[in-house]
């Protein structure tokens, strides 16, 4: 006996859309988040030393490391609650990140 289905198989669909050439790509069209020796210090600990990325728009992107390897503090960089002791971080064209209070910039 050879089972024959009464109804035909539907067509499968492309769930990603083909990218064609480089200039398709995501990251050809400018980086959403743009990191640029980045370090950050608490109290002694160097935790990120002159760390700089790109991560491209439209793109999804993992950050994997073992505990302690800094990953909350690049975070909290990127959304801007990180005191940074040096470098730039920018969201969108945006600056993000907070500067270490140096006192002898107030005036």
């Amino acid at each position: 006996m050879n089972y024959k289905p009464t109804h035909p198989a539907p067509a499968r669909r492309r769930l990603m859309p083909r990218i064609r050439s480089a200039t398709d790509r995501p990251a050809a069209r400018g980086a959403a988040i743009t990191v640029d020796d980045l370090t950050v210090v608490h109290g002694r600990i160097m935790v990120l030393q002159r760390l700089s990325l790109q991560v491209g728009t439209g793109l999804v992107t993992g950050l994997l490391g073992p505990s302690g390897s800094g990953k909350t503090t690049l975070m909290r960089s990127v959304v801007g609650v990180q005191q940074i002791a040096s470098g730039t971080v920018s969201v969108l064209g945006h600056s993000s990140g907070r500067r270490k209070y140096d006192p002898s910039s107030a005036t």
